[in-house]
C-alpha cells in the first residue's frame, strides 16, 4: 500500500501533537510513537519516521537558545541572556552554549530560525563588504 505525502505529513503531525504532556515534549510518548511508526507498513514507516523526527527537531530548536561566544561566558551573562529571551518569547527556553574562537569577540545567538550575530567577525565582514563594494 502506497502512502501519499499528504497522508505521511498528516500522520507525522498527529503523532507530534500526541508527543506532549502539557506544553513539554514527553520522551516516553516520543518512544511509543516511534515504536508505533516502526510497526506500520514497511513502505510508509521510513518517510513517516523521518518527518516525525524532523518536526521534533524543529520544535526543540525553537525551544533552545544557542549562545555562541569566542570565550566562556559567566553564569551571570548566560542568565541575563536567557531572561531576556524568555521574556521576549514568552517561554522558558533551554540554553546551550558553544565556544567558537572564530567569532573573535562578541556573541552569536540563535533561537529557532532566527540568528543575532553580534560578533567581531561579523562586523569585520560587514566592513570588508562595504569597502569592496565601493572600490570596484
Amino acid at each position: 500500500m502506497k502512502t501519499s505525502k499528504k497522508e505521511v505529513l498528516k500522520l507525522a503531525k498527529k503523532l507530534l501533537s500526541a508527543s506532549f504532556t502539557g506544553r513539554k515534549l514527553d520522551e516516553v510518548k516520543v518512544r511509543k510513537n516511534s515504536a508505533f511508526i516502526k510497526n506500520t507498513a514497511k513502505s510508509a514507516s521510513l518517510p513517516i519516521l523521518k518527518l516525525y523526527l524532523r518536526l521534533i527537531r524543529r520544535f526543540l530548536e525553537a525551544e533552545t537558545l544557542l549562545i555562541e561566544s569566542a570565550k566562556k561566558l559567566s553564569p551571570n551573562q548566560i542568565s541575563s541572556l536567557k531572561k531576556y529571551f524568555d521574556k521576549s518569547s514568552g517561554e522558558s527556553l533551554s540554553v546551550e552554549t558553544k565556544i567558537d574562537p572564530a567569532l573573535l569577540g562578541g556573541i552569536k545567538v540563535t533561537l529557532g530560525n532566527t540568528q543575532w550575530d553580534l560578533s567581531v567577525a561579523k562586523k569585520i565582514a560587514q566592513i570588508k563588504e562595504a569597502f569592496s563594494g565601493r572600490h570596484r
